[in-house]
C-alpha cells in the first residue's frame, strides 16, 4: 500500500459509512472486492477478501479513471 502512497489506516477508514463503490474483482483462489471512494479529497481504491469473521485488506492504489467515472455516476461527485 505504501508504494502506492496510501497508509493503511487510509485503506481502513474507506469503510467509514462514506459513500463507496463497490465491485467484485478477478482472482482464481477467493472472491475478492474493489472498494472506491474519496478520502480527503482523492479517490482511493482499496482491494480487500472476507476472511471470517474479518475483512482482510489486500491492497490500496489510487483509483482508475473508470472506477472514479462509476463513483460519480452512482454518488452524482
Amino acid at each position: 500500500m505504501t508504494k502506492h502512497g496510501i497508509d493503511f489506516q487510509e485503506a481502513v477508514e474507506l469503510f467509514d459509512g462514506r459513500p463507496v463503490f463497490v465491485s467484485p474483482s478477478t482472482y482464481a483462489s477467493e472472491d475478492r472486492f474493489e472498494t472506491t471512494g474519496l478520502f480527503n479529497g482523492r479517490f482511493i481504491t482499496v482491494i480487500w477478501t472476507i476472511r471470517a469473521p474479518k475483512i482482510r485488506i489486500i491492497s490500496a492504489r489510487s483509483a482508475r479513471n473508470a472506477d472514479r467515472r462509476k463513483y460519480r455516476e452512482l454518488h452524482h461527485g
